[in-house]
């Protein structure tokens, strides 16, 4: 018995974030009590082939195994997944009366694209992101250094990790980054598991280690690290930067 607008956005590794952030907007504005959310990826042969054409995957290690590696100095390339995430969004108020347990409270979200980026590279705009990702911050009545985790899409793209932490550090400005975590280092690229691993982790879920990623980019500066044992994370930032320009962010609060 669903009724309501029935919207597909297609925005690479940006789509979930934007699909999120689209679903809340039709709840906020009142023209829909609730909505389901999320992502679908699937992954035939010729998919994976085209991915590997455009040099998209982790290429083999020296024991034969494709390991993602985000922010780190070896990273070759992302692995592709596939799966699906579906989130349920509605009121506060209509969720708590009708179940015990809340996973997160969505506090805002923004887009912003990269005009330098061709249809398969990633540009080189990261102080027009930093911009953009400081006015998602500000929209939700939040400063940088208020946000206690970053969950990043870095999946262990070359120039998209660099993208991705010139942009972080940028935002930043002189302050220090919070803990950041890379789900994509097990999950792997598309399939939704980065949108989930960003809900859990405003639900207080542990990280466990980044695979493979132990040998930092000295250029990068960042070191994605398990989620500390002391940290209690109630608001989280999700980041999204895709191959074609477009980039994506979501802001989430423990309920």
């Amino acid at each position: 018995k669903a009724v309501g607008p029935n919207v597909t956005l297609v925005q690479r590794e940006a789509g979930p974030l934007r699909a999120v952030a689209r679903a809340a907007a039709e709840v906020s504005s009142g023209r829909s009590s609730r909505a389901l959310t999320g992502a679908v990826d699937e992954l035939p042969p010729v998919l994976h082939a085209l991915l590997d054409r455009f040099e998209v995957l982790a290429k083999p290690d020296a024991g034969g195994q494709e390991i993602p590696r985000p922010f780190d100095r070896r990273r070759s390339g992302a692995v592709a997944a596939e799966g699906s995430v579906v989130l349920v969004l509605e009121d506060e108020g209509a969720s708590r009366a009708r179940v015990d347990r809340l996973l997160a409270r969505f506090l805002g979200a923004g887009m912003a694209c990269v005009a330098t980026a061709s249809r398969v590279g990633w540009g080189q705009g990261h102080e027009t992101l930093a911009q953009a990702l400081r006015r998602v911050l500000d929209r939700a009545g939040l400063a940088p250094q208020e946000v206690d985790l970053i969950v990043s899409g870095a999946s262990g793209a070359v120039a998209g990790d660099r993208l991705e932490a010139l942009t972080l550090r940028a935002a930043w400005g002189e302050a220090p980054l919070p803990p950041l975590v890379t789900p994509k280092s097990v999950t792997g690229e598309y399939g939704g598991g980065f949108l989930a691993g960003a809900v859990l982790a405003a639900h207080g879920a542990r990280f466990g280690p980044p695979n493979g990623s132990t040998e930092p980019d000295p250029e990068l500066g960042l070191c994605p690290a398990a989620t500390p044992a002391t940290l209690s994370p109630q608001v989280v930032l999700a980041t999204s930067l895709a191959a074609g320009g477009a980039a994506s962010w979501l802001v989430l609060e423990r309920p």
